[in-house]
């Protein structure tokens, strides 16, 4: 159902549910930091790096991080992190 003053996004961001929406978004957003740091933390290893490489089908995350490493350029999402 369409609520006239939820159409207007600082109203929305005032009530509970915008402040609830605001809060869960904000764990997703660590939670997803956390498993880019960690996987980043362990292609670090060379033979963790080869293993991946090997895969016949690549995650998307390691596709970025193992594009990130073999080129060293710029990248997206804040540079994967």
């Amino acid at each position: 159902m369409w609520y006239l003053p939820y159409h207007f996004d600082f109203i929305y961001w005032l009530s509970r549910d915008g402040r609830r929406f605001q809060k869960a978004c904000d764990i997703v957003h660590l939670q997803t930091e956390k498993v880019i740091k960690e996987r980043k933390k362990s292609l670090k290893d060379e033979r963790e790096l080869e293993k991946i490489k090997k895969k016949r089908h690549l995650d998307f995350l390691d596709i970025l991080l193992c594009a990130k490493v073999d080129t060293e350029g710029p990248c997206f999402i804040s540079h994967v992190l």
